[in-house]
């Protein structure tokens, strides 16, 4: 639940930074992950909360992301 809830608020920021890193972290449907790969996404999107922040604001420039 928190694992989608967090997917869908950041959409838009986690596709620009997946597209930058040539990442992507949707190749499983949810209902199939197991904990180990939820775990592992959600450390992903809490890894990337700070850039996240930077494009929200819009001064993603500053970190390299647009």
């Amino acid at each position: 639940e928190q694992y989608m809830y967090l997917k869908e608020k950041y959409k838009k920021e986690i596709s620009i930074i997946e597209e930058i890193e040539k990442k992507n972290t949707c190749k499983t449907k949810v209902l199939r992950m197991n904990r180990q790969q939820i775990k592992e996404e959600l450390e992903y999107i809490f890894d990337r909360l700070p850039a996240i922040g930077f494009i929200i604001l819009g001064i993603g420039k500053e970190i390299g992301v647009y």
